[in-house]
């Protein structure tokens, strides 16, 4: 991996966290769901296997599969459980 690359995957993953953070907003008033997606490689198209996502200020994430697919379910809590 060159660094370049490395960049490439750094700014992907952070525009990543941005929209994920304003999906997931949403996803928090309308009580629970997931939010799926892809990453891929910015220079080569090709899927990023394992790469981490992050939503900002929450403890959800995940990691992408080998075809750089990820799904992040959110779930409100039961009041009273």
């Amino acid at each position: 991996m060159t660094l370049g690359n490395s960049s490439a995957r750094s700014i992907i993953a952070y525009a990543l966290a941005a929209m994920l953070l304003v999906i997931t907003q949403s996803l928090f008033a309308s009580g629970s769901g997931s939010i799926k997606g892809v990453v891929l490689d910015k220079v080569t198209g090709e899927p990023l296997i394992g790469a981490n996502i992050v939503v900002l200020n929450t403890s959800l994430g995940g990691s992408t599969n080998v075809n750089g697919l990820f799904t992040i379910y959110v779930y409100q809590p039961v009041k009273g459980h």
